[in-house]
């Protein structure tokens, strides 16, 4: 499926700011691959890709992305999504806790919502309270979600024999 995906990457000076699944002969990921400037070159980006296909990681460290314009909730809910693991899943309420805010779920959800660095910050790994899939930014929404998290399932086990 990640193939009939155009994922773009967009850097600013201090590092990967957006990242964008589109379908490939959109209108809007047309823009987006005009637009948007690469500091990685294609064929770096295209590795980082297929890497995270097959093991669920980029391999892009946290100093490499670009969080001036996040706030201070935002940054610290990121940053604790950033570390969760491939085939694992989060629930709003443990995100919140584990950024150090543990009364702050729904705008955990908030912040997962508006993330500009899907898959590299992979909030397709967090889910509702009883496991319910909320809403994803990324793809074609929810079934984009649990096709990730399907995905990864299926390689975690993989990767780990």
């Amino acid at each position: 499926m990640y193939r009939d995906w155009l994922i773009a990457g967009a850097w600013s000076t201090r590092g990967l700011a957006q990242v964008r699944l589109l379908r490939p002969l959109s209108p809007e990921a047309i823009a987006v691959t005009q637009l948007q400037p690469c500091r990685a070159s294609e064929k770096t980006w295209h590795k980082a890709i297929d890497r995270f296909f097959a093991s669920g990681d980029f391999g892009i460290p946290w100093d490499e992305l670009d969080p001036t314009a996040w706030t201070p909730f935002q940054t610290a809910i990121r940053r604790a999504c950033f570390h969760i693991q491939p085939g694992s899943q989060w629930t709003y309420q443990q995100l919140a806790t584990h950024a150090g805010y543990p009364k702050a779920a729904r705008a955990a959800g908030r912040a997962m919502a508006t993330n500009p660095i899907p898959l590299v910050i992979p909030c397709h790994r967090v889910v509702g309270a009883k496991g319910a899939l909320t809403g994803y930014s990324g793809g074609d929404g929810i079934p984009t979600k649990r096709w990730l998290l399907d995905h990864e399932q299926r390689i975690v086990p993989a990767r780990l024999a």
